[in-house]
């Protein structure tokens, strides 16, 4: 995006850019740092450590077997209510709507 080191000479003289004077020179090689960084990636992945973390994850949350049977919620406890501490004798639009 940003790399007018990686610019021509003649485009530099032109725009008036000095790498390293007007803009500052990469740290790094990108190129480089995320070669080396994929492959710290991939070694880490396939240590051993790391197969069996995956394996005890996916056999914990990726099956599909049901272990018994599922458990059903009582009527009624499917919403979640939230006491907001309001007196109890205020109506509520809801209760307004209900009996008209």
């Amino acid at each position: 995006i940003h790399t007018p080191w990686a610019m021509p000479a003649s485009l530099q003289r032109r725009c008036g850019v000095t790498p390293g004077q007007d803009y500052p020179l990469p740290i790094v090689d990108p190129e480089q740092a995320a070669r080396e960084a994929r492959a710290a990636i991939k070694a880490h992945r396939a240590s051993r450590d790391m197969v069996r973390e995956e394996a005890a994850i996916v056999a914990r949350h990726a099956s599909r077997k049901r272990t018994g049977p599922r458990k059903r919620k009582a009527a009624g406890q499917h919403q979640i209510t939230l006491d907001l501490g309001l007196d109890a004798s205020t109506t509520t639009t809801q209760e307004n709507n209900d009996n008209r």
